[in-house]
C-alpha cells in the first residue's frame, strides 16, 4: 500500500484551491448559523426556567405573608435573601431575552448580486469564486460578532439565574436554622 504525497503548488488549479476555500467560508458560515440558533434556543430554555421560578417565589411569598398564625413563615432576614432572589431571577429573565432580539446582520442584496452577475458573467470563475468568497467571509464576520452578544446575554442569565438559586438555598437555611 502506497501514500500519496500531497498535491503541490503547481499541480492545483487556482480555480480549485478558491473553490476549497469558498467550500470552507461556507461551512463556517453554516457553523455560525447553527451556533446563533443553540444560543437562542438556549436562551428561552433559562428564561422560562427564571419566569417560572419568579412565579413560584412570588407565591411562596405571597403565601408568606398571609399565613393564617401570628407568627410570620420566614424569619426577617430570610425575606430580604428572597426579595434578592426574585430580583435576581427577573434579571436572568431579562438577559434571557437579550439574545433573541434581533439583531443587524450582513445578507446579500438581490440587486447587488444580479449586478454582479451581468458584470462577471464574461469573467473567468475565478474571480465570481473571489467575490463570493469574500463575502462569506464577511458574513461569518458578521454572524461571530451577533453570537457573541447573544453569549453575553446567556452568559449572565445563568450566572444570575445561579445566583438566585444560591439566595433561595440561602434562605431556607436560614429559615430551617433560624425559623
Amino acid at each position: 500500500m502506497t501514500v500519496e504525497e500531497p498535491a503541490t503548488a503547481a499541480e492545483v488549479e487556482p480555480a480549485e484551491t478558491l473553490d476549497v476555500f469558498a467550500d470552507y467560508a461556507a461551512s463556517l458560515l453554516a457553523d455560525e448559523r447553527e451556533q446563533r440558533e443553540s444560543l437562542e434556543s438556549r436562551s428561552r430554555a433559562v428564561g422560562s426556567g427564571s419566569a417560572a421560578l419568579v412565579t413560584i417565589l412570588l407565591g411562596l411569598a405571597g403565601l408568606a405573608a398571609h399565613a393564617s398564625s401570628s407568627t410570620p413563615v420566614l424569619p426577617h432576614g430570610a425575606r430580604y435573601v428572597v426579595a434578592a432572589a426574585v430580583i435576581a431571577l427577573v434579571l436572568s429573565s431579562l438577559s434571557a431575552v437579550l439574545p433573541a432580539l434581533p439583531q443587524v446582520i450582513l445578507v446579500a442584496n438581490v440587486q447587488d448580486v444580479q449586478k454582479a452577475v451581468r458584470d462577471l458573467a464574461r469573467q473567468p470563475a475565478r474571480i465570481a469564486t473571489t467575490r463570493i468568497l469574500q463575502t462569506r467571509l464577511r458574513q461569518v464576520e458578521d454572524e461571530r460578532r451577533v453570537n457573541r452578544h447573544k453569549a453575553w446575554g446567556l452568559a449572565a442569565a445563568i450566572a444570575l439565574q445561579s445566583v438566585a438559586v444560591a439566595l433561595v438555598a440561602v434562605a431556607t437555611v436560614w429559615t430551617v436554622i433560624v425559623g
